[in-house]
């Protein structure tokens, strides 16, 4: 018998069992990381390549300062702080294994500056996680983390894995951090350091502290044009007097800020950016 079933066995069967089973203590550790979290800052809106695929009418909305109606919880934003520690983590490992060529660490309080390509409609700034000599090529290198299960709904491969909304959205990240990197060859130049020549991304998996998925590849002149056009969507809809069109995809409507759930029950939403949010803003 598994440890599974065995803590399961302890509370029986039914409702009741359930409800014991997911028992989450009140109060205590808790409430302290709750509180902890509601004092951090927001982060505002700007184009970088994270927020890229964001939706025109879900940056209009967050910049009008609209409710959220689909908030993220403490304890979501707990497990996504994993990420950042583990991307300090794996620095220190990939400099001791001889492939770090730098780490552009961007932890609140650190002193950082930003790449930024375009003016106006066309702005994009952000910074990079690590630029790797991987394979014997240069790379600019980004990673991310998840639960170990998830990754049995994703392809192991490109181009597939890109069907999948949240590694399209990586996709467009890395190929802007790229592109960031070659329009500021100076800097490069200036450290004595060597311009990518492709993307590498891979995943790490929290709970078993395996990588689960890696792709190496060079950007192409179409990956790099829907870069730019995303760009002009973003800056366009910072600047729009009215709110724009909602342009969310199947995958996006499931997180969406602004999005609803028709089934109380269900984990994610199945309706976004409604028109009624507009006259809020």
């Amino acid at each position: 018998m598994s440890d599974f079933k065995m803590v399961r066995g302890i509370y029986g069967t039914g409702a009741d069992a359930k409800e014991k089973y997911n028992y989450i203590p009140d109060g205590g550790m808790n409430n302290v990381l709750k509180s902890w979290h509601s004092k951090q800052a927001e982060r505002g809106v700007w184009c970088s390549p994270s927020s890229l695929t964001m939706c025109p009418r879900v940056v209009w909305l967050k910049l009008h300062k609209v409710e959220p109606t689909n908030t993220m919880g403490w304890g979501t934003q707990q497990r996504m702080m994993l990420g950042r520690q583990f991307e300090d983590l794996f620095a220190k490992q990939l400099d001791d294994e001889g492939i770090l060529l730098h780490h552009w660490k961007d932890n609140p309080g650190d002193i950082v500056e930003k790449f930024s390509m375009g003016k106006g409609e066309t702005l994009c700034e952000g910074v990079p996680d690590y630029l790797l000599k991987f394979n014997d090529t240069v790379c600019v290198s980004d990673a991310k983390t998840s639960r170990s299960d998830s990754f049995g709904y994703v392809p192991i491969d490109a181009p597939e894995i890109w069907q999948d909304g949240g590694w399209y959205k990586y996709k467009i990240q890395l190929t802007a951090y790229f592109m960031l990197c070659i329009e500021n060859r100076e800097w490069f130049i200036k450290h004595k350091l060597s311009v990518p020549k492709r993307c590498h991304l891979f995943s790490y998996a929290l709970d078993d502290g395996i990588v689960r998925r890696e792709i190496e590849w060079e950007p192409s002149e179409e990956e790099k044009a829907e870069v730019k056009r995303l760009i002009v969507r973003f800056n366009q809809a910072m600047t729009a007097k009215e709110c724009p069109a909602c342009e969310c995809t199947e995958f996006d409507r499931k997180f969406c800020s602004y999005g609803t759930k028709t089934d109380e029950f269900a984990k994610v939403c199945d309706a976004c950016c409604d028109d009624s949010l507009i006259t809020k803003g």
